[in-house]
């Protein structure tokens, strides 16, 4: 299982959305939510925005945006910033 496949895993639960959906063209908030997540991390892991946005059914450009969307979320959203870091600390906690 790839690192952008774990962390959609994750995020689902995290974020209480499925994993299809997750991957899927819908766009309500609480699912874009999630995707700007699964970017974010992704990219600070290393992961580049073009092996995201497959993994996402996106394209680069689309994941960098959700990536820059997350940024701004978590200077914003308290509670989208807790939920990131617990991403963040589970997606650690598998890789370290």
């Amino acid at each position: 299982m790839s690192i952008a496949e774990r962390l959609i895993d994750r995020a689902s639960v995290i974020f209480d959305v499925g994993p299809r959906d997750i991957r899927s063209p819908y766009r309500a908030d609480h699912i874009a939510i999630a995707r700007h997540a699964v970017c974010k991390v992704a990219s600070e892991l290393g992961v580049t925005m073009t092996d995201i946005g497959p993994a996402l059914n996106r394209d680069r450009c689309t994941a960098r945006d959700s990536r820059d969307r997350a940024a701004f979320l978590e200077k914003t959203d308290p509670e989208f910033a807790a939920r990131l870091d617990a991403l963040r600390r589970e997606a650690m906690g598998e890789i370290a």
